[in-house]
């Protein structure tokens, strides 16, 4: 199979369910991203990706017969000349119908349940390294524990106070109109655009998600709406 490359500015589009399964693929997809935006020989990405370089190799082959990767030069070394290859877009696209709806879970999963076994240890590791007082106060919020930092039994932190440790693991369930829903996901990411541009020293693990619960309980009823919309006082 032969195809155009796409523009510079435009990712190539997966129609073929062969291409698609390239990137579906865990092992295929960690070993195609060493040639993604860059050049590189098959020993290069095979050490990146961890594998042997005749494995490598063989699907290198395979991707290019797909259309997927081209050759882009040559290069010197010791031992004689390796051939490079580079994918043939920096992004690519897959349409929803050229996967299986499992196809996109166990995607998804591959992709982000790495980060959330790191972000849950390094939140425990933070916990471990505060010492003194510190500890895990356990509120309830939705219906569910929510654990927050405390410096003492008395002394609760919110996530904004000065002496609060530099790690959070928030959520919880909110009840949100769409037009909400939309603006609090428009906010969210570009609160993380915002400090992505900012140069550190420290690196910080970032987990964002916003997503419809069909099982979420109903909200709790409004008691203004109850009794011609007066509230009783407590005794």
């Amino acid at each position: 199979m032969t195809r155009e490359p796409p523009a510079a500015d435009s990712p190539f589009v997966l129609q073929d369910p062969a291409q698609a399964a390239v990137l579906l693929d865990a092992r295929q997809r960690r070993s195609f991203l060493p040639f993604v935006g860059q050049d590189a020989a098959v020993t290069q990405a095979a050490r990146a990706a961890g594998e042997d370089p005749n494995t490598t190799l063989r699907r290198v082959q395979r991707w290019q017969a797909l259309g997927l990767l081209q050759v882009t030069g040559a290069q010197r070394h010791v031992r004689g000349t390796r051939v490079l290859y580079r994918a043939v877009a920096d992004a690519f696209f897959m349409p929803h119908h050229a996967a299986r709806p499992e196809d996109l879970l166990a995607l998804v999963e591959a992709v982000h349940a790495p980060d959330m076994a790191r972000l849950r240890r390094a939140y425990a590791q933070t916990g471990e390294t505060l010492g003194g007082e510190w500890g895990i106060h356990f509120g309830v919020r939705d219906g569910q524990f929510e654990l927050t930092p405390a410096r003492s039994a008395t002394y609760h932190c919110t996530p904004g106070d000065a002496d609060a440790p530099v790690g959070l693991l928030h959520g919880g369930v909110l009840h949100l109109d769409e037009r909400d829903a939309r603006a609090l996901q428009a906010e969210l990411a570009a609160v993380l655009d915002r400090y992505r541009a900012r140069p550190g020293r420290h690196a910080y693990r970032v987990m964002v998600g916003l997503a419809g619960d069909p099982h979420a309980p109903d909200p709790p009823a409004d008691p203004r709406h109850q009794r011609g919309g007066r509230l009783r006082s407590s005794p």
